[in-house]
């Protein structure tokens, strides 16, 4: 979602902004790490597989817990493709 001052962005900032990530609610962290599972900076440029975790994430899926999907007590949230 934009915000009412991104309006006077030009068209490409506009696109750039509504394609980052967000804001993460309270209570969740987020990791970027890279194939090795090996934490990457969060700097705006990295890119990797995303991981999230908190109270609110199961550590399985109900009749299909696809153990592939977590590492640890890391959820695999995005994982990018080439």
């Amino acid at each position: 979602m934009m915000k009412h001052a991104h309006r006077e962005l030009s068209v490409d900032a506009q696109f750039e902004n509504v394609a980052k990530a967000g804001q993460l609610i309270p209570g969740l962290e987020v990791e970027i790490v890279d194939e090795a599972f090996r934490p990457l900076p969060h700097d705006g440029e990295s890119t990797g597989e995303i991981l999230i975790r908190g109270p609110w994430v199961c550590s399985e899926y109900y009749r299909n817990p696809q153990p592939e999907r977590f590492r640890d007590d890391w959820l695999l949230a995005i994982r990018q493709t080439a």
